[in-house]
């Protein structure tokens, strides 16, 4: 039997929203804006909610246990057997670290706090999103959300007057989006998680709900009229995800798109010619009824995917995973989901609340490394030590933190070497302040002005997709400048980054001098950029410039011994990088920064050496991994060995 007001067509479009998001994920680059399905759920989500509400408010006849009984019997079934399969899946295919932070994003999504956890993860240390398989439930926190702050704020503005309610829809819509559009100049993990920059979406389906239970199906009446708003609705929605990139910021006025075409071919439905034949057509209704259970099993399957294959990835393998998941959608929906959802037995609802909690208490238990997990193999412990090591900043005070707020310390308060970069420069901190832990008062400092991703080159802007993990640059370089212009005791000044990745991997995303590092010209403007600030802090100051440590995934201490398969995890031999491999890739940029630092009578301070034996570049000591992941040493192995930073820090 068909709900009231059912309409097959709105199950289609769920259908076009989770197959664009589906084929994201599986190829990025075949549909490379196809995350916008997301924002069609947002809207399909709040259409649909509010529709419920208002017509039990008018009936008089809404009630919050009932509300919410709902939602545990819709949303529960499916998330018990996703987190099953999570922590099952997990169990053998991760290690040990990335089995904790599936317990804890798990955990978190049983309290519907997902998003909020994944916006603090993200930035420029932060692991791949494919060892997150749990990453895309951040949709679903914002929707829980959602319904549990509406709900209440509709019924007061409903007891207030019935006539204010749309007032209240339209100040959330225009508040949220501003907030959106604000959020993602800068803060754009917020704009991308967090429901007050993501509610905006839908509100525009309630106020859709809201007018067309006011009348709204009139304006639509002219089959011309309609038939334009329908194409137009998909032209909006599907070009969407035919031509947007990650690579911008999102979502901000851009997903303004696929919302507007999403509420025009709701606004517009069911008697379209675009309606019947395709968002009504059995096929698109069929993958529209399985879209929640398909969205939630897609993307752990193809995380574990990518984790097994790493870069070999094989596309087999990631057709394999979408088809499967595609198999467990059904069987969830016509054999758990379907039948939970609409038993009369009054214990359902409390039995999936506890079961869902329970359930999250085993990812707790995950996370906070009570059982559940070990590792046997003395190899493997070290290695999963290895990438827990790593917070560098231990011991670092803070300078003036309301002001300054990139700016650290450590050591005396007489004369001051000056660290400059990104992580490359923080993950030398604990030898720094091995060397400095002796000052008196009046003894040797070191200030570090870092940040991720940052390099020393003022005047370089962020574009692209670097921006959706570790947003713009806010003041970073005017708090540099401050530093220098302000703190006499600084007579040192050290230069450094992970120079590769700026020329490399990202070379598209930074741009200096109007042009990105990928071109001629903005090699030549970044370098300059390097070269005028050695040449402007170097008339009074000495100044050196840090090399790149080499970074490849076979330098990592997991990629470099651990082997993954779909049977779990085992040693390898070590595999090799060579200082001749480092070279080939990286020898151009080693050169020109030498030379920059030649002219501007700078001393290079080079960690190759170290780094290197027999041609070979070091994956382990005798103490074990140097490395917590692909390029940035631990802090153990830093403060005992990366003695290439003493001459900037020793009288």
């Amino acid at each position: 039997m068909e709900k009231p007001g059912y309409r097959t067509d709105i199950d289609g479009l769920r259908a076009l929203a989770v197959l664009g998001v589906v084929w994201f994920h599986a190829f990025p680059k075949a549909l490379p804006g196809g995350f916008t399905g997301v924002d069609v759920f947002f809207v399909i989500s709040g259409y649909l909610i509010a529709g419920i509400l208002f017509r039990e408010l008018e009936a008089g006849a809404f009630r919050f246990a009932d509300f919410y009984a709902r939602r545990v019997r819709r949303l529960v079934p499916a998330l018990l057997v996703l987190g099953v399969l999570a922590l099952g899946c997990g169990s053998f295919l991760l290690l040990q670290d990335e089995f904790e932070q599936l317990g804890k994003h798990w955990a978190a999504s049983t309290v519907f706090l997902q998003n909020w956890v994944f916006q603090r993860e993200v930035g420029y240390f932060d692991k791949a999103a494919e060892s997150k398989p749990l990453l895309h439930l951040w949709s679903l926190a914002v929707e829980e959300q959602f319904y549990l702050l509406f709900p209440p704020l509709l019924l007061l503005a409903w007891k207030q007057a019935v006539g204010r309610v749309p007032w209240v829809l339209w100040g959330l819509l225009a508040g949220s989006l501003g907030l959106s559009v604000a959020a993602s100049l800068g803060l754009v993990g917020n704009a991308f998680f967090l429901l007050p920059c993501r509610a905006w979406e839908l509100a525009a389906g309630a106020l859709l709900a809201w007018y067309q239970r006011r009348g709204l199906a009139a304006v639509f009446r002219s089959d011309g009229r309609a038939l334009w708003a329908a194409g137009t609705g998909l032209a909006l929605v599907c070009g969407g995800m035919l031509f947007f990139r990650k690579t911008g910021v999102y979502p901000g006025w851009r997903a303004l798109v696929p919302v507007l075409g999403s509420v025009l071919l709701i606004a517009s439905g069911p008697a379209t010619p675009v309606h019947r034949w395709l968002l009504s057509n059995r096929a698109m209704v069929w993958a529209g009824l399985l879209s929640y259970p398909l969205y939630l099993f897609h993307w752990p399957l193809l995380a574990f995917v990518h984790l097994v294959d790493e870069k070999k990835l094989i596309r087999w393998h990631v057709l394999a995973a979408v088809a499967v998941s595609a198999v467990l959608a059904a069987l969830t929906y016509f054999f758990i989901e379907r039948r939970l959802r609409h038993a009369a037995s009054r214990w359902v609802v409390p039995g999936l609340t506890a079961g869902f909690l329970l359930l999250g208490g085993a990812g707790f238990l995950a996370w906070r490394q009570i059982g559940l997990k070990t590792t046997t193999a003395a190899a493997m412990q070290r290695i999963e030590q290895a990438v827990k090591d790593s917070d560098s900043f231990f011991g670092l005070r803070e300078v003036h933190p309301e002001r300054l707020k990139y700016v650290k310390h450590t050591g005396g308060e007489g004369p001051q070497t000056l660290f400059v970069g990104d992580s490359h420069i923080q993950h030398i901190i604990p030898r720094v302040r091995r060397l400095l832990q002796d000052s008196g008062p009046a003894g040797r400092g070191a200030l570090f002005i870092t940040r991720g991703g940052t390099p020393p080159m003022p005047g370089t802007v962020f574009k692209g997709e670097r921006l959706l993990t570790i947003g713009a640059p806010d003041g970073f370089y005017a708090e540099l400048e401050e530093l220098l212009r302000t703190d006499t005791r600084i007579d040192r000044v050290v230069l450094g980054a992970r120079w590769g990745m700026y020329f490399g991997w990202f070379a598209q995303d930074y741009f200096s001098g109007g042009s990105a590092f990928a071109t001629e010209s903005g090699k030549d403007h970044a370098l300059q950029a390097v070269a005028d600030l050695l040449e402007r802090v170097g008339k009074d100051r000495k100044t050196f410039l840090v090399l790149e440590c080499p970074s490849s995934h076979l330098l990592h201490p997991k990629h470099s011994r651990v082997e993954r398969t779909f049977t779990g995890c085992r040693l390898v031999s070590r595999k090799v990088f060579t200082r001749e491999q480092y070279l080939a890739k990286e020898g151009w940029l080693r050169t020109r920064l030498q030379e920059t630092a030649l002219r501007s009578r700078t001393a290079v301070l080079d960690p190759l050496p170290l780094l290197t034996a027999g041609g070979v570049c070091l994956v382990e000591n005798e103490n074990g991994p140097i490395r917590y992941d692909d390029t940035h040493f631990r802090p153990s192995f830093a403060r005992d060995n990366a003695t290439f930073i003493d001459p900037a820090v020793l009288p």
